[in-house]
Formats: C-alpha cells, sequence, structure tokens
C-alpha cells in the first residue's frame, strides 16, 4: 500500500502534466523507444520511436506511468512515461541551429566586408591626413621664408630710404653752399623808350 501510495504521489504529477488533449513531448535524444499496445512492458510492442523524435500526448493515463501518444507515423500506443521531455530534441532544434549559423556567417561575412572597405577607407583618410600634413608643413615652412623676406625688404627699403634721404640731404647742402659762391648777374635797368 505504501509503495502504491508512493508511486501515485510520483506519478500524479506526471498523469496530471500529460492530462491536456493534443500536447507534445520528445522522445530523449539518447534513446530509441518501444511502443506498446497497452500501458506497461506486458503488452505487444507495435514498434519503436527513433530518439529525438515528437509525439502527440494524449489525455489517457495510467497508473503505470505509461503515456498514450501518437508517433509521427500516425501510429498510436503507449510509452514510458520517463522516456519523454518537453524539451525540445536536437533533431527538431539541429535544422533551426544550423539556419542561424548560416545566417549569423553571412551576417559575419557582411561584417567582415564592411570592416574591410572601412579600414581601407581609413588607410586612405590616414595617407590624404599625412599628405594633407605635410602640404601644411610645406606651407608653414614657405610663410616663415617669405616673413622673412619681408622683414628683410622693410629694413632693406627703410635702410635704403635712408640713404636716398642722405643723397639729398647731401645734395641741398652741397646746392646750398656752391650757390652764394656762383657769380651774379648783374641787373640791367631796361628803359623804356
Amino acid at each position: 500500500m505504501k509503495k502504491l501510495l508512493l508511486s501515485l504521489l510520483f506519478f500524479f504529477p506526471l498523469l496530471s502534466a500529460h492530462a491536456a488533449e493534443g500536447s507534445f513531448k520528445y522522445v530523449s535524444d539518447e534513446l530509441t523507444i518501444f511502443m506498446h499496445s497497452g500501458p506497461s512492458t506486458q503488452y505487444r510492442i507495435l514498434g519503436t520511436i527513433k530518439a529525438g523524435s515528437r509525439v502527440q500526448v494524449h489525455p489517457d493515463a495510467s497508473d503505470t506511468g505509461y503515456i498514450k501518444v501518437t508517433d509521427p507515423k500516425g501510429k498510436t500506443g503507449w510509452v514510458d512515461g520517463q522516456m519523454l521531455s518537453r524539451a525540445v530534441s536536437l533533431q527538431y532544434r539541429l535544422p533551426q541551429l544550423e539556419e542561424q549559423v548560416a545566417t549569423l556567417k553571412m551576417e559575419l561575412q557582411s561584417r567582415n566586408e564592411e570592416l574591410a572597405a572601412l579600414k581601407q577607407n581609413l588607410s586612405a583618410l590616414q595617407e590624404q591626413s599625412q599628405a594633407i600634413a605635410e602640404e601644411r608643413d610645406k606651407t608653414m615652412a614657405s610663410n616663415e621664408q617669405l616673413n622673412a623676406k619681408l622683414d628683410n625688404m622693410d629694413e632693406s627699403t627703410q635702410m635704403e630710404w635712408f640713404w636716398r634721404g642722405a643723397i639729398v640731404l647731401g645734395v641741398g647742402m652741397l646746392v646750398g653752399l656752391i650757390i652764394p659762391f656762383l657769380p651774379r648777374r648783374k641787373k640791367r635797368q631796361e628803359q623804356w623808350m
């Protein structure tokens, strides 16, 4: 009696979970199970269900822990409830995962192409930046040379004006000294007649 109560307590959650009409479970990925014509191993084997197969669970239940299911081929029978799992088997997850991997590979390839294009653009921009920096350095050097020439020209121009002024002053002084010694003409008086 005690064993019966324990087995009922253990299998009751399993039985209530399997009661929903049309729910699905999956055969464990590690094994192939036998489908029987009744709710125990005492009944005739109707066939096998491959590992990872999806089976439809029927609301019929037994105290033995066996669950009535319909296999992917449409055959209905009883299987041990411990051999079933709610987790989706690899057989059904694998195609989805492969599709995701293919999508991710395409996305990765696209990103790698974008990265290569960005690296190429970066390289071209760095070359342009270097060329611009070199041009700027040349322009600054040329500007410094022109500023130095301009400063020299300012000094030259000032010196040139200084010398011109000195020459004009010297000529003016010389003329001023020479003029008093020049003979003067006598004034003629003209008479009116």
